[in-house]
């Protein structure tokens, strides 16, 4: 059973903050790098989105290609990347669009966010959608719990309700991440929560041979009675 997965990933200006080195979103591109290796043979894709949402990556089995989107995403793909705006609703929207649901595939979009919805669609409308899908969702707060304080003076700080109802609804999960080694491990879950058991057909190509047997011995009777019959004859 093949599994397609979408990573969403936040690139509002809040994602420049510190606590996380170099910033949270610099961080966040490097476990995503890391977790792309790990699920070998599955279809994957990526969103990025702010106070828009857009597809970066579509789904495809070609991990290097989603690993060189991931490369050179960067927060200036946002229009005005300073703004705070976080349009998490969007975010699933766009993420869903990616899947072919007439497929039985297993569908899952693992999002990840330092702030709250305040641009768009409404996340929870967003995630009942998924449900009636059947997309899973994970959730995924990034940053300390004190947060961060940014050059425009304003605290950043996680939603962690609306995360936490999301991935309740979809029958994912919500994760808190304080630092990248929690953030790498909380990936390293998923991935293992994920795989699933790959059902394997195999199919015997019998092929014929007892032809080129048959006319080999047809052939030496053939060649006996020749010998037999001639020079043998006078004997």
């Amino acid at each position: 059973k093949a599994i397609d997965i979408v990573l969403a990933i936040d690139a509002s200006g809040s994602m420049i903050a510190t606590d996380f080195k170099p910033n949270r979103f610099e961080a966040a591109k490097k476990v995503l790098l890391e977790f792309v290796d790990k699920m070998e043979g599955n279809r994957m894709g990526l969103v990025v989105f702010g106070q828009i949402a857009f597809t970066q990556c579509p789904l495809t089995l070609d991990k290097e290609i989603v690993k060189e989107l991931i490369d050179v995403a960067s927060m200036e793909s946002i229009k005005n990347p300073m703004l705070r705006n976080t349009a998490i609703g969007n975010a699933i929207i766009v993420s869903l669009n990616r899947f072919n649901h007439d497929k039985k595939e297993n569908k899952v979009i693992i999002l990840l966010t330092d702030g709250m919805n305040n641009r768009g669609i409404d996340p929870i409308k967003a995630a009942a959608i998924a449900r009636r899908l059947k997309v899973k969702i994970y959730t995924i707060g990034i940053g300390t719990p004190e947060g961060d304080v940014l050059q425009s003076g304003i605290r950043t700080s996680i939603d962690e309700d609306t995360l936490k109802d999301i991935a309740l609804i979809t029958n994912g999960k919500y994760f808190h991440a304080q630092d990248p080694k929690a953030l790498s491990e909380i990936y390293d879950r998923i991935s293992k929560m994920e795989k699933q058991k790959i059902d394997e057909y195999k199919i015997t190509k019998f092929r014929e041979r007892f032809s080129i047997l048959l006319w080999s011995g047809i052939i030496l009777l053939f060649i006996s009675i020749i010998i037999r019959k001639f020079l043998f004859a006078g004997v």
